[in-house]
């Protein structure tokens, strides 16, 4: 197994967010796909699929920015916001909906801040964001995630 610098990683992340504060959300989505490839996954592959349409009924869709998969199957849905928009409790609800529709235990919103959402076990009450962290170099908390 290849050794990971989560420090190094968590740094380079960092820098690529502040340098796309003035990007737009599609512009950073696009970068921060090549951070998820850091992170081991393939777009070649097929384990980050970008803009996946996903039927919800039989006229509607939606499209989560980012669905990761590792063997073929869907593990964690990443939704994008600008690093310089503000974050609404919307944002938090259309990334929770998503986590609900492909019935996933966690999920990522990344904007200012990365976000981890988790789907409690056995309850009826939407996913808990559990982790809000700002991104700073050397953060211990963003080397950890």
């Amino acid at each position: 197994m290849v050794s990971m610098d989560y420090k190094a990683i968590w740094n380079e992340t960092c820098f690529h967010v502040n340098k796309s504060r003035g990007a737009s959300e599609r512009d950073f989505q696009t970068t921060m796909e090549f951070v998820f490839e850091k992170l081991g996954w393939s777009q070649f592959r097929g384990e980050i699929v970008s803009k996946k349409t996903i039927p919800v009924g039989a006229a509607n869709s939606v499209k989560p920015d980012i669905i990761i998969k590792e063997n073929s199957k869907m593990v964690l849905v990443v939704e994008f916001k600008k690093p310089s928009a503000v974050k609404t409790e919307r944002n938090a609800e259309q990334l929770t909906s998503y986590m609900r529709l492909l019935k996933l235990d966690f999920g990522v919103l990344l904007g200012d801040t990365l976000q981890l959402y988790c789907e409690m076990p056995n309850d009826s009450e939407l996913p808990i964001k559990i982790n809000d962290i700002p991104f700073v170099n050397d953060s211990d908390e963003g080397q950890s995630v």
